[in-house]
Formats: C-alpha cells, structure tokens, sequence
C-alpha cells in the first residue's frame, strides 16, 4: 500500500474514533425520540429538596396523620423521648437511623450522625452536631456553636452566637443568626442578623447630572437605555441623586446619602457609602463594600467578595433579592429578604 493510502485510512480511523462517543445522541436524534436535556434547578440540590424527599418518606412509612408507633418496626428509625438526647450516635461518613420525634431535643454536646425529624419542634443544645434536620410543622432552635454539616428546614430557623451551618438552610418565614455565625447557602422570606443599629434619618438627595456631579468622562451621557457608561474610576459625592443605571469600566464609590435610581456595574470595586439608597441591582467584579444602613432593593452579586456593614438591609417583603459572592461578611442588625449564597464562606461579624 502507498504511503498516501496508509495516511488516508489512518486519518479516517482518527475521525472514526472521534465520532464513536456521538454514536448514542446520533442514534437517538435520527429515531426523532430525543428530549430535552435536564438542567436542575436549585433547589434540585437544596434543603428544600432534601425536605420534599423527606416529607414523602415519612408520609410513606407513617402514615399522614404520622403515627409514631410505627417506629420500633423499622431499623431505619429511631424514636425520639421525651428527655434530650444525649451522647454521640453513628458516623459522618456512614448510613444512620433517622431520628423522629414530635419535639425532638439533643442534649450539650450530642452529635448525631443520621438524619433528623422534628414535626413540631426542634432544639440543639451548644455543641451539638447534626447531620441534617427537617422541622415538619414548626421552629428549630441551636444552641451557640452547634454545627449542621448539610441541609436544614423549617418554619424558621435561629441561631445562637458561633454556630456553622455548613450545607444549606431555609426556612418558609425567617432564618436569624447570632454573632459569627458560619453559613453557606440559605433562603428565606426574611434573613436578618442579630444585634441592634439605630438608623439614622434618612436625607433627602439631590438631584445632578452624574457628568457634571462626578467630573468623570463618560461614553454615553447618559444612553437611551438611561445608563451612564464610563471609563476609568467614578466617584459620586455625597448626597447626590443619579437617574439612570451607573456602568463603569473601573472602579466605582458611592458617597453618603446618595440615592441612584437604577443599578450599578463596576468592573473592579465598588464601594457603597453610608445611608445610599439602590433602586435596584448591584454587580462588581471585584469587592463590594456596602456601608451602615444602606437600602439595596435588588441583587448584590460579586465575583470575589461581599462586605456589609451594620444595619444594611437588602430586597424589602414581597421583592426578593439574593446577595451572591465566594466570600460574604454580614454585619449586625442586617435584613435581607431572599437569599445569601457565599461560593466559600459566609460568616456573621
């Protein structure tokens, strides 16, 4: 065989090679069968997901109303008594009986391994560790540092001072966590931090023209999709009202007392001073620093890290917003309607 045959056939058993993984999607899509792939959403992987798989299972295995005396049938449950349990039940890294109960308590320092289920009530004393925990019908108290190693829900959720809430936490009314509280992903109507902050009054802005309020150069002044766009770093001055969404190619500060009626975008930092007022969305590329008793009504998104200080609150009831960024700091007195997800780590200052 030729030199230019040996290098055909071998091209060709390349090309051959490469579409034997497309084999199956190719067969699929000539038969007309194919459907639409599967994307999950959220909650997909979330507490409330894991509720909802729980919820199904009780109600399988005891009955709707639950009757409890179905318990000692099954080795896959244990039944929660009347005093708190204490001591330290099976292992992180292995399958655990579930432990059900109506008001369910786990004694200082108990750490259970399995799942919990709790229709009324439950409580954790300090240090206890949980695996995961569903509250059917009512609240969930934790003890200073109690640790919850991946998912709870319930009706609402508060904290103690140092407690860890390591997977991911909702609640259908409030979660409240105390001072230094660890967390991860969570979602609730209302998200509020503990601690007081006495607002000051809030400062009628006025209203400038950002171009000649900022002395930046601006791209557009503003466009017709009323958005300011610039280049370099922007500061606006204190006590300033701005019309119109607020993009900036650098990094952009916010003076005290401003109110901007639309959104902003920094392609670096972007720092919000005291008492400011957003109309809508938050995005940097890098960190947001958002000062004592802002108001942001929508999203607040960064790529590297979000620091919020006292007093600050985000979304309002009924517009819920979500706070997104691999680092998250809360400060005191913080009320956030929606959702606080942190890539890495959140924790409450």
């Amino acid at each position: 065989m030729t030199p230019w045959l040996w290098a055909a056939a071998l091209g060709a058993l390349v090309v051959l090679l490469g579409m034997l993984p497309l084999l199956p999607a190719l067969i699929e899509w000539r038969r007309g069968r194919s459907n639409t792939l599967h994307i999950p959403d959220d909650d997909d992987a979330g507490a409330r997901f894991f509720a909802q798989r729980m919820r199904a299972r009780i109600r399988e295995d005891f009955g709707d109303p639950h009757d409890l005396r179905r318990v000692g049938a099954s080795s896959a449950y244990r039944l929660a008594g009347s005093s708190p349990l204490d001591g330290s039940y099976g292992r992180a890294d292995t399958s655990n009986p579930t432990l059900v109960g109506v008001r369910v308590t786990l004694a200082d320092g108990c750490r259970y391994f399995g799942e919990i289920v709790a229709f009324e009530h439950l409580t954790a004393g300090a240090g206890a560790i949980v695996r995961a925990a569903l509250v059917e019908s009512g609240d969930a108290v934790l003890g200073e540092r109690v640790s919850v190693l991946r998912w709870i829900d319930a009706h609402s959720i508060t904290t103690d001072n140092d407690c860890r809430l390591l997977g991911r936490a909702t609640a259908a009314t409030a979660i409240r966590l105390g001072a230094r509280t660890e967390f991860r992903r969570m979602a609730a109507p209302l998200i509020e931090t503990a601690g007081h902050f006495d607002r000051p009054e809030v400062v009628t802005a006025i209203d400038a023209a950002l171009d000649e309020a900022s002395g930046s150069a601006f791209i557009e002044r503003p466009d017709r999709q009323g958005r300011w766009c610039a280049r370099g770093d922007v500061r606006i001055p204190a006590g300033v009202r701005v019309s119109g969404n607020v993009i900036v190619e650098g990094s952009l500060e916010i003076g005290e007392g401003c109110e901007i009626i639309g959104s902003l975008k920094a392609y670096r930092h972007l720092s919000i001073g005291r008492s400011v007022r957003v109309h809508g969305s938050v995005f940097a590329g890098g960190r947001i620093d958002i000062g004592s008793s802002a108001m942001i009504d929508g999203i607040v998104s960064s790529e590297l890290r979000v620091h919020v200080d006292a007093g600050v609150h985000i979304g309002r009831e009924g517009r819920e917003a979500s706070v997104l960024a691999p680092e998250i700091r809360l400060g005191a007195a913080n009320r956030i309607h929606g959702s606080v997800w942190a890539g890495r780590e959140g924790r409450v200052q």
